[in-house]
C-alpha cells in the first residue's frame, strides 16, 4: 500500500561540504495548504418532536449551527425493557438506518415488544461521519401508543381502529359527547 504522502527529498549543498541538509520548507508548506473536510457536527434529538403512534416511531432532530456539508445521516436503534442511557449488554443489537437525507424520519410497521426504544443519529460527510448524538429512550408501550392520533373525524362520524375502545370511552367522558360504542 503507498503511503498518503511522498516526500521528494532534495539535497542542499552546504558551503562547507562536512555535511548535508534536507530542506523541507517546500513540503512543509504544500501540507500547510492542503484542506480537509471537517468532521460534521452532532446532531440533537429533539424529544418534543418525536412520535410514537400507530405502530411507527418518528425521530426528529437537528445539527447546530450551519453545516453545509452533511451528505446524510445514519440512524441507529434498539428495543430495550429499561429507561435510560444504553447498558454495555443489551439483549438487542443496534439496527442500522442509513443515508438519510433530511432530519427527521420515522420508522413504519414496528412491533412494540419491549416498552422502550433507544435512538441515536450522527451525521456523515464524504470523508468520515461525526459523533454519535446522545441516545434518547422512547416509550413504547401500550399505555403510551393509546393517543387520540388513531382517531378521525370525518363526515360527521367518529372512526377508531380496533382495540382503541377504552381509549374511545375516555375521550368521550372527556369530551361529553354523544358516542355510541
Amino acid at each position: 500500500m503507498a503511503p498518503a504522502f511522498r516526500l521528494s527529498l532534495k539535497a542542499k549543498v552546504s558551503d562547507s561540504m562536512s555535511h548535508l541538509m534536507v530542506d523541507f520548507s517546500r513540503e512543509r508548506s504544500q501540507l500547510k495548504s492542503l484542506s480537509f473536510l471537517p468532521v460534521p457536527g452532532t446532531p440533537v434529538i429533539d424529544l418534543s418532536q418525536c412520535l410514537v403512534a400507530d405502530n411507527c416511531v418518528t425521530v426528529v432532530w437537528s445539527v447546530p449551527g450551519e453545516d453545509a456539508k452533511i451528505e446524510h445521516f445514519d440512524l441507529e436503534y434498539r428495543r430495550t425493557d429499561h429507561e435510560g442511557a444504553p447498558r454495555g449488554r443489551e439483549e438487542h443489537p443496534w439496527m442500522v438506518v442509513e443515508g438519510i437525507r433530511g432530519s427527521e424520519y420515522t420508522l413504519r410497521g414496528q412491533r412494540f415488544d419491549t416498552r422502550f426504544m433507544t435512538f441515536r443519529v450522527k451525521a456523515c460527510n464524504k470523508a468520515v461521519a461525526g459523533e454519535f448524538s446522545e441516545p434518547v429512550t422512547l416509550e413504547t408501550s401500550v399505555a403510551a401508543l393509546l393517543s387520540m392520533a388513531c382517531l378521525t373525524l370525518a363526515a360527521l362520524g367518529l372512526r377508531w381502529e380496533e382495540g382503541f375502545r377504552e381509549g374511545l370511552r375516555d375521550l368521550h367522558s372527556a369530551l361529553h359527547t354523544d358516542v355510541i360504542f
